[in-house]
């Protein structure tokens, strides 16, 4: 943002005030007071540069001792202390960061790895500038196909997506950054398939300097001694409105004899005659007499109905609480690293076991189990099989197993248990992480039936560790859908009446008898026959024993 100063003449505008109303000279010389004016300039000619890091991963993937990566800077570019890249402002350019525009930067960075297998090359960045909007970097790119081995020049492309601007300007140098840089589906094929489109790159930082060129030479103008119009000091003879100052006639301020409308205050509203049906006590407000009527009398609340009747006793299953006896999973974990994997870079491949298969384009997982709540849409799904990865001669060694989704209304978790590999070949079991943060676009449930779809699935700080850095978090993977089968996790045991729950794999955890069934309480009404007639047989053979005793004394 480059700014000149010139003085604002008001004397013109001072005088017009003066001659519609008759302002003073006094008020009229301080309105004539010069005032800084802050004016933007046009265009001016610019020095600066772009730094970089381009993605933080693939930096830390090129300096992997199976990559033995080299990066190279040539054309004015060069590589920062911190391992980013800066690219100096190409000459002869006039750039206002206030306005559209474009910037072109110079420079190449060229980096290599797997013994010239990875051969790739960007330069001579452009960016098209959109203040507090979307702008785009375009960079001229090559790249070394992972497939045929074949190096494919892509020429100039739409690189990335840049927004989350901000500028910050002191003197003559203003800083951009974009906080948010996204790859292009040109730019992901330019990348040599190693990220996808819409992956996340490192924010970018431009600085710009310029040289102070008005557009116009500044110009700083004393007020005129005399205003162009004479100021009058003494009031007009004929005002050009009709004064209304003149009192009238007769005064409004009097009060009318008669008021137009009846006063709202004129009958007091405590009257016991005027009171309205609403402002008399309610009946709810005193307690009636019981007459014995039952038409009103709520069944819900009758202490009979409380207390008598098999319904009341009845064992009854929660109907939202439901377990997974079945279902499948579908995830591809990230294309771009299953094509990485089966590339010529890292020549490996991967097997699948425990009841998880590749099916072209995803990977199937089976569920084992899972506890999930219909009424608030939120569970657990638990599910078998496991993927084991393998690439760079064995030195790259991850193995992906037993994924669990926790779904919470719209959002959720993926945990899988994770063992892999770090840049030199030692294995680390990391047990179950929280690998992913989700996001559903559709969680749809029935009596019978749990289906989703993910509309996100972020890589977390412990996901990103135990995928051996290939990731940072935040990076997006790949989206998943998955349905299950449900029954109830409750039900009655039909020859005691109990309350049976079962766990998130069908085991039996526990009997409640605090609501009886009908089968219980059928027996219970039985047992109370039998005891009234064991008690009449005891008091006939007591009696019967009583009189024989008698007998045997006389």
């Amino acid at each position: 943002m480059f700014v000149k100063t010139r003085r604002k003449l008001v004397a013109v505008l001072a005088a017009s005030v003066l001659a519609c109303g008759g302002i003073s000279a006094a008020a009229s010389a301080a309105l004539a007071a010069p005032e800084p004016v802050v004016v933007r300039a046009q265009s001016v000619p610019v020095t600066g540069s772009m730094d970089w890091g381009l993605k933080s991963s693939w930096r830390d993937y090129l300096a992997r001792p199976f990559v033995g990566g080299q990066t190279s800077a040539s054309g004015g570019a060069s590589v920062n202390a911190d391992g980013t890249y800066h690219f100096p402002v190409a000459s002869g350019q006039s750039f206002d960061p206030d306005n559209a525009g474009t910037l072109a930067l110079s420079g190449a960075i060229h980096s290599t790895g797997h013994e010239g297998v990875l051969d790739i090359t960007f330069s001579n960045p452009v960016i098209s500038y959109i203040p507090n909007g979307t702008s785009t970097l375009q960079m001229t790119v090559s790249s070394k196909d992972q497939a045929t081995g074949e190096m494919q020049n892509y020429g100039q492309v739409n690189f990335a997506t840049l927004s989350g601007s901000s500028v910050v300007t002191n003197a003559l140098t203003s800083t951009i950054n974009f906080s948010t840089v996204t790859l292009t589906d040109a730019g992901a094929a330019g990348f040599g398939g190693f990220y996808s489109a819409g992956t996340s790159l490192d924010p970018i930082t431009v600085t710009v300097t310029g040289s102070a060129v008005p557009t116009e030479e500044p110009t700083t103008a004393e007020p005129s001694a005399e205003p162009t119009v004479e100021p009058s000091t003494e009031p007009s003879e004929e005002p050009t409105v009709t004064p209304t100052t003149d009192p009238s006639e007769e005064p409004t301020t009097n009060p009318s004899e008669e008021p137009t409308t009846a006063p709202t205050t004129a009958e007091p509203t405590t009257n016991p005659g005027t009171t309205s049906p609403s402002s008399s006590p309610s009946a709810s407000t005193s307690t009636p007499k019981n007459t014995g009527g039952t038409g009103t009398t709520p069944t819900t609340n009758s202490p009979q109905s409380a207390t008598s009747g098999s319904a009341a006793r009845q064992c009854t299953v929660d109907p939202t609480k439901k377990r997974v006896t079945s279902g499948t999973l579908s995830w591809a974990l990230r294309s771009s690293f299953t094509t990485y994997i089966r590339g010529s870079i890292a020549k490996g491949n991967w097997t699948t076991a425990s009841g998880a298969n590749w099916g072209g384009s995803q990977f199937n997982f089976t569920a084992r189990g899972g506890l999930f709540d219909t009424s608030s849409n939120s569970g657990t799904v638990y599910y078998s099989g496991a993927v084991h990865f393998t690439g760079h001669n064995g030195l790259l060694d991850m193995m992906i197993a037993n994924p669990e989704l926790q779904i919470n209304g719209q959002t959720g978790t993926l945990y899988l248990n994770v063992s892999s590999s770090d840049t030199s070949g030692n294995k680390t079991d990391y047990g179950k992480v929280a690998f992913a943060s989700v996001r559903f676009s559709s969680v749809n449930v029935s009596g019978t039936s749990l289906s989703f779809l993910t509309s996100s699935v972020t890589l977390t700080e412990s996901g990103a560790k135990a995928f051996a850095g290939f990731y940072s978090a935040g990076e997006a993977l790949d989206t998943f859908s998955g349905s299950a089968a449900l029954t109830n996790a409750t039900a009655c045991d039909p020859h005691t009446g109990e309350l049976v729950t079962y766990d998130a794999f069908g085991n039996e955890v526990s009997r409640s008898a605090s609501g009886e069934s009908a089968f219980s309480l059928a027996r219970t009404g039985a047992d109370v026959t039998t005891a009234v007639a064991l008690a009449l047989v005891s008091l006939a053979l007591g009696a019967a024993v009583l009189v024989a005793r008698r007998r045997a004394l006389i």
